[in-house]
C-alpha cells in the first residue's frame, strides 16, 4: 500500500459505535438516521453499487422491530438536502436519547479522517483533496453532533467498502487503496467496528446464495436484533461470524474492533438479558423455634405473629431503596466542581463511590513498591479521563455517564484475575522510577505498558546512534532528537487521554523505525 500526501486508503468498511455516557438500561426515545445510495450519477460505471439500498433498508427494518424511530435515504441522497435532513434529525434528539446514524455508499478517507460520499458527489482527481473535503462529509462531524445533543447512546455505523470509486491516474489517485481503511486516531467515548481490517476488502455477495445483502450487514443485522447482546458482544460476536462466513466462500474478512467506550458491556440495543424469576419462599415443614430478641427496637421491628389456624400465602415483599454512605469528602470539605456536585447530590451515585474507593484500597494494600506507586498514579489518570470525558451534556447525561463508568471500574477492580494495567510488571523507562512524571505527557507514558516499552526501546536506538555518530553528526542528531520530542508534545498535548496515547505511540513508533532497525 503506498503511503503519502495522496496515497489514502479508499474502501471503508466500518462500523463506528460511538457512545456517549452509558447505563444498564437505555433511554425510552430511540432514533435513527439510515442512508444507503447505490447510485452515483457523476461517477463512472464501476462506481454505481449494487446492495447498498438493500443493506440500508435491513438495518433500518432491524432498527424499527426494536423500538427505533428511523428516517431514510435509499435512493438518492445529494449533500445540501442529506445535511439539512440530518441536522433537522439533531434537533429531535433529546438528552438521555438513543441514537444510530447508518451510512452504506462510498466513502474515502483523507489524512485527518472518514469523508462520506453523497450521490452528487463529482468525480475527483488526486489533487482535489480540498474540494472532496468539501464535496462530502466528514464523519467525526456526524460524530460531534450527535455527542452534542446529550444522547446517551449514539451510534454511527459505516458499511462503505465495495470499490474505489476515484480511479488513480498514473502513480497517484485520491485515495488509492483498494484495500480496506486505514485506522485513524481512536475517537474518544467511542466502540469502533470496522467490517474489515486494514488491508482486506469486504464481501459484496458470496458466490451462490441469494442473499440480498452484503456479508458483514446480514451478520450485523442478525445480532442487532437478538436481546440481551451487549454492544461488546455485538461487536465480538460479528467478528466471528462474518469472519466465519468468508472464511467458507475462500475470503480473508476480519472485522477490526476498536474499544473506546466505557460501560459497552452494559450497553444493551435490543433489550437487555431477562432477569430471573423470583420465586416465592415455600413455608417450612414445621415452624422454626424464634431466637431469643435482645433489643426492644428489634422486637418492635418483627412483624406481628399471623394465628396459627390461618393459612398465610407468602408473596416477595419489594425491597425498599437502600440509600447507603455517601462519599466522606462530600461534607469535609464540599464539593468543588460540576461533576463532584452532581455526585455528592446523587445517592446512587455517592453510594456507587463509596464501593469503588473500598474496592481501590483493598486493591492498593495488596501492593507494594513501583507497583503501588504505579497504580495510584494510573487510577488519578482515571478520574481525570472519566471527569474530562462525562463532563458535557446536562446533569442527566453527566450523571449517566458517571454511573457507567464508576461502576466499570469498579468491575475491573474487583476481578482478582484480571490485573490492571499498572500491575502488569513491564520495562519502564529510568526517568519514570526515579523521579515523579512533571507533566501528562510523562504521566501517560509511565502509567501505560505499551508506551514505556517503546519508551525504553527508543532510548536504546538513540543511545546507539549516538555511539556511532562523531564530530559535527552527533551534534545534528543530538540537536533534531531534541526537537523531536518537543515536536512529538507539543502535537499529541491537549486532547483526550485516549488520543494522546494513540500520538504518542504513532510517533515513538515512526522515530524508531527512522532511527534503527
Amino acid at each position: 500500500m503506498q503511503r503519502g500526501r495522496y496515497a489514502i486508503a479508499a474502501l471503508l468498511s466500518v462500523c463506528l459505535f460511538a457512545v456517549v455516557g452509558a447505563s444498564s438500561a437505555w433511554a425510552e426515545g430511540k432514533r435513527a438516521f439510515v442512508v444507503g445510495l447505490n447510485a452515483y450519477p457523476n461517477l463512472g460505471p464501476d462506481a454505481q453499487l449494487q446492495r447498498a439500498g438493500n443493506d440500508a433498508q435491513a438495518v433500518g427494518d432491524a432498527l424499527e422491530q426494536i423500538g427505533f424511530t428511523v428516517t431514510r435515504f435509499t435512493q438518492k441522497a445529494d449533500l445540501a438536502p442529506l445535511l439539512s435532513s440530518f441536522g433537522q434529525f439533531v434537533s429531535t434528539v433529546n438528552p438521555g436519547d438513543t441514537v444510530v446514524f447508518f451510512f452504506a455508499g462510498h466513502g474515502i478517507s483523507l489524512d485527518d479522517g472518514t469523508y462520506l460520499l453523497p450521490s452528487d458527489v463529482p468525480a475527483l482527481k488526486p489533487t482535489d483533496e480540498l474540494l472532496a473535503k468539501r464535496a462530502t462529509i466528514a464523519e467525526r462531524e456526524i460524530s460531534g453532533q450527535l455527542r452534542g445533543t446529550g444522547a446517551r447512546a449514539a451510534l454511527v455505523v459505516l458499511d462503505a467498502c465495495r470499490n474505489n470509486p476515484f480511479p488513480p491516474r498514473g502513480t497517484r489517485a485520491l485515495g488509492n487503496s483498494t484495500r480496506g481503511l486505514t485506522r485513524m486516531t481512536p475517537a474518544d467515548g467511542v466502540f469502533t467496528l470496522y467490517s474489515a481490517r486494514e488491508g482486506q476488502t469486504a464481501l459484496d455477495s458470496i458466490a451462490g446464495d441469494d442473499n440480498r445483502n452484503s456479508v458483514f450487514t446480514r451478520i450485523f443485522v442478525q445480532t442487532l436484533r437478538k436481546p440481551g447482546v451487549s454492544i461488546s458482544e455485538l461487536g465480538e460476536t460479528v467478528r466471528d461470524d462474518v469472519a466465519m462466513l468468508a472464511r467458507s466462500a475462500g475470503h480473508d474478512q476480519v472485522p477490526a474492533v476498536y474499544n473506546d467506550l466505557i460501560g459497552a458491556r452494559k450497553l444493551y440495543l435490543a433489550g437487555a438479558p431477562p432477569t430471573p424469576a423470583t420465586v416465592p419462599p415455600q413455608a417450612p415443614a414445621t415452624a422454626p423455634v424464634a431466637a431469643p430478641v435482645a433489643a426492644t427496637q428489634q422486637v418492635a421491628a418483627l412483624p406481628p405473629a399471623q394465628p396459627p389456624a390461618q393459612t398465610v400465602v407468602q408473596r416477595p415483599v419489594e425491597p425498599e431503596p437502600v440509600v447507603g454512605p455517601m462519599p466522606d469528602w462530600c461534607t469535609r470539605g464540599g464539593p468543588g466542581t460540576r461533576i463532584e456536585r452532581i455526585i455528592c447530590a446523587d445517592p446512587r451515585l455517592g453510594g456507587s463511590d463509596v464501593k469503588l474507593n473500598q474496592v481501590y484500597v483493598a486493591r492498593a494494600a495488596k501492593l507494594t513498591g513501583p507497583t503501588r506507586l504505579r497504580f495510584i498514579q494510573d487510577s488519578r489518570d482515571w478520574i481525570r479521563e472519566r471527569d474530562a470525558r462525562c463532563a458535557a451534556g446536562t446533569d442527566a447525561a453527566i450523571r449517566t455517564c458517571l454511573l457507567a463508568a464508576i461502576e466499570e471500574r469498579t468491575d475491573a477492580l474487583s476481578a482478582p484475575d484480571r490485573p490492571t494495567a499498572a500491575e502488569i510488571a513491564v520495562e519502564r523507562p529510568e526517568w519514570c522510577l526515579g523521579n515523579t512524571p512533571k507533566n501528562q505527557i510523562e504521566r501517560i507514558i509511565c502509567s501505560d505498558p505499551e508506551l514505556s516499552r517503546w519508551d525504553v526501546r527508543l532510548n536504546r536506538l538513540y543511545n546507539g546512534t549516538v555511539a556511532r555518530l562523531n564530530g559535527q553528526a552527533r551534534l545534528r542528531f543530538v540537536r533534531e532528537s531534541r526537537e523531536w520530542l518537543l515536536d512529538r508534545d507539543a502535537r499529541c498535548a491537549g486532547s483526550p487521554v485516549s488520543a494522546i496515547r494513540g500520538c504518542l505511540l504513532a510517533a515513538v513508533q515512526q522515530r524508531a523505525a527512522e532511527i534503527g532497525p
